[in-house]
């Protein structure tokens, strides 16, 4: 639905991997009214973009070049029909041996074996511990475990997320675009930014601490605020260091970013911060920026080049810390082996 992420970057490289090769990208089936109501508005975004090379009730099939993008807000209504009108794209487009890569752990369509010839399913976070999936939880408990018996092979962003998975499941971390590998040595001091939704997640009361404690530092946050999150924002904001930018596209907030000396993860550590592996890490050293989070990579050479601190004190103390190094240069060579186009190896490796 737009939303650059893992999906999008791995989307992308295969999509440049496979260029003479049809790939069918099936966007993210909605599960409840609100999904339901974006997945048409999107569905509508696309005709504005792509030619139409199908179309039925709530059930519309896009080309863009060698992707075919089926956008099907029907799911909400009918499972079946769905799945019906997907086993016919199928049998009409004839590709002779299908691989169906999947992400999303609320559908397991992607593992009938009539369909797809090898069923892989890559693992982003424990969407069991989710805030947004309270009311999911007995549905995704029994897909986690339907996917650990019946796919061909499973990647996981994270070790924890092996958990999850009786076997077959290999940790293939997040990675960074290699086209923003742009270290900028040109800082602005003593500025701090996050990069992200303000959801449960993040840590509100961590923030405070840290702009009063530096009160010359300015502090950029660069993201949506979700609606339970509001009115904390709106107290935070008296303090005068610290600046919502809000919702900014993906180009904006990389240019924004890469003039700031500090980035910072102040995610509360939970069981589902435990499954992650932050974008923001790869993102932040790609621009040459200081790092402090609460979360580790699950990359032992991205950690050596950031700093973990788990306790308001210790994120102090390394974000003073930071800030006094004014920025992380030496990043090049190792971003450079931890490329979406190395990830997407290692997924096709596995799904073979």
């Amino acid at each position: 639905m737009g939303v650059v992420n893992r999906n999008y970057f791995l989307l992308s490289s295969l999509k440049e991997k496979l260029k003479d090769e049809e790939i069918i990208h099936i966007d993210f089936l909605p599960y409840d009214i609100k999904s339901f109501l974006r997945a048409i508005k999107y569905c509508n975004h696309l005709r504005k973009e792509h030619e139409i090379i199908k179309k039925k009730f709530l059930f519309t099939v896009f080309r863009d070049e060698n992707v075919i993008i089926v956008a099907a807000p029907i799911y909400f209504i009918s499972k079946e029909i769905f799945k019906t009108n997907l086993r016919k794209l199928l049998e009409e487009i004839k590709i002779k041996k299908t691989t169906s890569i999947s992400f999303n752990p609320l559908d397991t369509t992607f593992l009938d074996k009539k369909m797809f010839n090898h069923s892989h399913f890559d693992a982003v976070d424990n969407w069991m511990h989710h805030s947004a999936m309270n009311k999911k939880i007995k549905i995704l408990e029994r897909n986690y475990n339907k996917i650990s018996k019946s796919a061909n092979s499973i990647t996981t962003v994270s070790k924890p997320l092996l958990k999850l998975f009786y076997n077959n499941a290999h940790v293939v971390p997040n990675g960074v675009d290699s086209r923003n590998i742009k270290v900028n040595k040109d800082k602005e001091k003593n500025t701090v930014v996050y990069l992200g939704t303000i959801e449960e997640r993040f840590d509100i009361e961590l923030l405070r601490f840290l702009a009063e404690s530096f009160k010359d530092v300015q502090f950029y946050i660069i993201g949506p605020v979700w609606k339970s999150m509001q009115k904390k924002v709106d107290d935070l904001k008296q303090l005068n260091n610290i600046n919502f930018l809000g919702r900014k596209s993906f180009e904006e907030s990389q240019e924004l970013i890469k003039k700031y000396s500090v980035g910072i993860i102040p995610h509360v550590l939970s069981k589902f911060s435990e499954s992650n592996d932050p974008m923001k890490i790869y993102d932040y050293l790609a621009r040459g920026l200081n790092v402090v989070s609460t979360l580790p990579s699950q990359e032992d050479v991205i950690n050596k080049k950031i700093i973990v601190a788990t306790t308001k004190e210790t994120f102090k103390e390394g974000l003073s810390i930071a800030l006094r190094n004014g920025g992380n240069y030496d990043v090049t060579d190792v971003l450079a082996n931890n490329t979406w186009k190395d990830r997407l190896e290692k997924i096709i490796a596995y799904a073979r």
